[in-house]
């Protein structure tokens, strides 16, 4: 499963405009949330969040911390699973 998710997540963020991608993985409370983020021409910070097949991007203001773009990601992917959970639309 872990490899499987691995590179969605990297297909995925093949799309970002983004010279060079960070990835990186946080436990989560339904198991490890990937994530990927990277910077663009502009100074834009791109992120991408994924588990159990579900992936979402994120746009960061200029002025965005790393630490804050993790936290975030971390956090959005929680809500989202949690929603999907509750509608009964995911398994995680």
């Amino acid at each position: 499963m872990e490899s499987t998710e691995l590179s969605r997540l990297e297909h995925i963020a093949g799309s970002l405009p983004c010279r060079h991608v960070q990835f990186e993985r946080a436990e989560g409370i339904h198991g490890e949330i990937y994530f990927a983020y990277g910077t663009d021409a502009e100074g834009l910070i791109h992120g991408l969040w994924g588990h159990c097949g579900v992936a979402m991007t994120v746009e960061f203001k200029e002025e965005a911390t790393l630490e804050a773009v993790r936290q975030v990601l971390v956090d959005t992917a929680h809500r989202s699973i949690e929603e999907l959970m509750a509608a009964e639309v995911l398994n995680a």
